[in-house]
């Protein structure tokens, strides 16, 4: 269901048009955590590990001086979204 050829969804066009404008302008000039420095943590789906992803966004982070941090495999101890969302969706879907 999809690949970087043929995309169902592509992360890379939304981080590349959406995802990193939007933290530029929040840690940019001027922006509200002017300053900051960005750290993204990549959950190790397999979609996450597509190559031209992750190239793309490993580069893009290295240029600006941002961190791109892959997870760790089971490791839900440092996603917050393991402990809280991702339970509640479950939850929500199954009612």
């Amino acid at each position: 269901e999809g690949s970087s050829d043929d995309p169902k969804f592509s992360l890379l066009l939304w981080f590349r048009e959406i995802v990193f404008p939007a933290v530029e302008k929040l840690v940019g000039v001027s922006g509200k955590y002017e300053g900051f420095i960005p750290i993204f943590q990549g959950d190790n789906a397999g979609p996450h590990r597509d190559r031209p992803f992750l190239n793309f966004v490993e580069s893009f982070c290295e240029r600006k001086g941002w961190y791109w941090e892959p997870q760790g495999p089971q490791m839900p101890h440092i996603n917050v979204l393991d402990l809280c969302i991702f339970p509640k969706m479950s939850r929500n879907h199954c009612e």
